[in-house]
């Protein structure tokens, strides 16, 4: 487990996402998945969540959420997106070949830039920044691209109420490159606890019979390890700063379950209006979870320039990431 301090002035320019129009309820999912509207709402708190129309791919999603995330960096800057580097974050992409990453850069006009994807579940996009912001260090890469996509579809057994109800689909996505020193990702860490390895699988189609290459998922062992190892990744990244909790003025945390949220809010002591739940209405969206979470919250709430911003995400592995950031 390592961690920076960096202070390097590379923050988010623009943000942007993108939602499916149709919106799926708790009687919908209720009625597929042999359970009430009750069981799922007490067990989740999540309301309702998004599906994407036929012969809507993930990489349309990813591109939708780039181009409103380059004109949503066009109105704050007043300048162009001029990105250097697309990095796209998905487990369930379109096809196995390209890569997601280039069926996105195809619906888009970035010239010949390097594009990759980051295959880390949920945590994925908290991977992208990382990973953007070492391409900015290196000098590889002044203006990065990064988004994350989901879609439900052929991936969870919509008859198992332990994880029907969860899964929404959209896409997010950041522009990030310079701003002032002292802004943007002032920490990061990532962390990888590959001892629970199976407890959210799902066998890659083509290995197993039909049917079998579904998600399973054992959700009260997740639940106990993301509480456990995502609030000592928090303090130690605070830690190194030499900041807390209580400076921290809006905590965007993947919306994987909104109950678990409430749980980890009142454990770290942390009043819950600082925690957004959009997860109530759009689900556990992947790893476009982070970036719509942002883009809802700032919508509702607003970041003002000097906010202290905590990214905290964690994926299937079990695979963890938290990153620091003032709002700029």
């Amino acid at each position: 487990m390592r961690s920076a301090s960096i202070g390097s002035g590379f923050g988010i320019l623009g943000m942007g996402g993108y939602l499916p129009s149709e919106v799926v309820d708790n009687e919908e999912i209720a009625r597929g998945a042999n359970t009430t509207v009750e069981w799922i709402e007490e067990r989740t708190g999540v309301h309702s969540r998004r599906r994407a129309r036929s012969g809507e791919r993930v990489a349309d999603m990813a591109a939708a959420a780039c181009r409103a995330a380059m004109a949503d960096t066009v109105g704050r800057t007043g300048g162009r997106a001029h990105p250097e580097l697309l990095v796209t974050a998905c487990s369930n992409p379109d096809r196995r070949l390209p890569a997601h990453a280039f069926d996105v850069h195809s619906r888009l006009e970035l010239g010949h830039i390097p594009a990759l994807n980051l295959d880390a579940a949920c945590a994925g996009f908290a991977q992208g920044m990382v990973t953007a912001h070492a391409y900015y260090r290196a000098g590889m890469a002044s203006e990065a691209l990064i988004v994350g996509s989901h879609r439900v579809e052929g991936s969870v057994d919509m008859t198992d109420r332990r994880v029907a109800p969860l899964f929404g689909d959209g896409a997010g996505a950041f522009v990030m490159g310079p701003v002032p020193e002292g802004y943007g990702i002032l920490g990061e860490l990532l962390l990888t606890e590959s001892t629970y390895v199976e407890a959210l699988h799902a066998p890659y189609p083509g290995t197993v019979p039909l049917g079998e290459d579904l998600m399973d998922m054992d959700g009260h062992t997740l639940t106990q390890v993301f509480a456990t190892f995502l609030p000592q990744m928090m303090n130690k990244v605070l830690g190194e700063l030499s900041m807390t909790l209580q400076d921290v003025e809006h905590f965007i945390l993947h919306q994987a379950n909104v109950r678990m949220l409430a749980s980890m809010g009142d454990a770290l002591g942390v009043d819950p209006r600082r925690i957004s739940t959009v997860g109530r209405r759009i689900g556990n969206t992947t790893s476009a979870s982070l970036p719509l979470t942002s883009v809802k919250a700032e919508e509702e709430i607003g970041f003002q320039r000097g906010d202290l911003i905590l990214f905290a995400t964690g994926g299937a592995g079990v695979n963890g990431a938290v990153i620091v950031l003032r709002w700029y």
